[in-house]
């Protein structure tokens, strides 16, 4: 009887099998070299890998998406200059979405069959990321979201190629309601954008508010892109409010802070406001944005 447990001959999973495999291995690889697969193989490295970029160029966001397109188009200097991945570099695809939920997803549509893009990042609304993501969800391609929302991490807009980058309004409302409402008094006015990201970020003041027994006096709804807001300062001014809270962004932010500042609001209502990029205080001088409180992404 043989012991296995100390027989070391040589048997055909420990010595000959692994020859002849490996002799095996090594012809298919030599044929596989001057096969199409490896012309496929060398051919691909030199393929780009494509990022769509939908952002808003025109509309009331325009400088902020501007911004962010100087910003990508740096980051992927950087990366092609460092040798790109596996010899691969990357080519961004920029398009203007139009602060339009269905332009945005015509473009990512597009984006996506047209331009072959493999991944999908931007967009500076939380109504156009939403539009967007249910394009990328459904084609099964990669979407990184650059945009403040809580919706996009709700279960109804979750999928596994979804990604989200950017603070969102439950955070960003959060850290500026605790910070001010213990400082400036109880009674809230706000001035709101009328749409998701305007209503997150009231949702997301109320929500802090409650520890501080904050009393909402009004939530005044303007359009998106309004450039008038003298209809409203009035209505602001006799309610009286401890705060005014400026719950927009981009153009609509610097005008309502400056025509807010030219009707002197502020000698009796503190404004604060959740996003405060440098781009708005750029855009209309330090004047109109003295003594208003704001979030910022760190630098």
């Amino acid at each position: 009887m043989t012991d296995r447990s100390t027989d070391t001959s040589p048997t055909p999973t420990n010595a000959a099998l692994p020859r002849r495999r490996l002799l095996q291995m090594g012809a298919a690889g030599a044929a596989m070299a001057s096969t199409p697969f490896a012309l496929h193989l060398s051919r691909a490295q030199g393929v780009p890998i494509r990022i769509g970029f939908p952002v808003p160029l025109t509309g009331a966001f325009s400088a902020e998406a501007q911004d962010q397109v100087r910003a990508a188009e740096l980051a992927v200097k950087e990366f092609n200059d460092a040798g790109g991945f596996k010899g691969r570099k990357v080519e961004l695809l920029v398009r203007d979405d139009k602060l339009n939920p269905g332009e945005a997803a015509t473009r990512t549509l597009e984006l996506i069959e047209k331009d072959k893009a493999d991944f999908i990042v931007g967009s500076l609304s939380a109504a156009t990321q939403l539009s967007i993501n249910a394009v990328t969800r459904q084609r099964k391609v990669i979407f990184n979201s650059i945009s403040q929302s809580d919706a996009i991490n709700e279960a109804r807009d979750w999928s596994l190629y979804t990604f989200h980058e950017a603070l969102n309004p439950h955070l960003t409302a959060g850290a500026v309601a605790r910070y001010a409402f213990p400082k400036f008094g109880k009674k809230v006015v706000y001035l709101t954008a009328d749409y998701a990201y305007g209503s997150e970020m009231v949702r997301g003041f109320q929500r802090a508010g409650q520890a501080f027994g904050m009393q909402t006096l009004a939530d005044i709804r303007h359009p998106l892109g309004a450039a008038d807001y003298s209809a409203f300062l009035p209505r602001i001014q006799a309610l009286k409010p401890d705060i005014l809270v400026l719950a927009n962004f981009g153009r609509d932010l610097v005008n309502s802070a400056k025509q807010a500042t030219d009707f002197a609001l502020k000698s009796t209502t503190k404004i604060i406001t959740p996003v405060l990029l440098y781009t708005a205080r750029q855009a209309c001088g330090p004047d109109a944005f003295e003594g208003i409180l704001g979030g910022t992404s760190y630098y």
